[in-house]
């Protein structure tokens, strides 16, 4: 579709995305190396149901490529502050992954 192309040509900003693999002993998250993924950032109050069911509010989105590898339960680095991710939303054009939306 022609708007994710539109889209595709704003992803300008890198961000640092911190892998999940797995919780330590103390239940708290351990990491891999960092990747650094190319994404539009846009800020944005909207409610959403995160990953939990609960619902919650997202104050920035990250629009990034469909193929990009991120998982909802890894942690990104924006405005120098390591984030948790609330949501991962990925749209589809003709069976295939498009744009991801990631809500912080």
């Amino acid at each position: 579709m022609e708007c994710f192309k539109e889209v595709k040509k704003l992803m300008n900003m890198p961000l640092t995305v911190m892998p999940c693999t797995g919780r330590n002993g103390y239940g708290a998250k351990a990491f891999s190396s960092s990747i650094v993924i190319m994404c539009y950032p846009f800020s944005d109050i909207k409610n959403i149901v995160d990953y939990n069911g609960a619902e919650v509010v997202s104050k920035h989105q990250l629009y990034m490529d469909g193929i990009a590898t991120i998982e909802e339960l890894d942690e990104v680095v924006f405005e120098g502050r390591q984030t948790a991710i609330k949501h991962i939303a990925t749209y589809y054009d003709d069976g295939v992954a498009e744009l991801k939306v990631v809500y912080l």
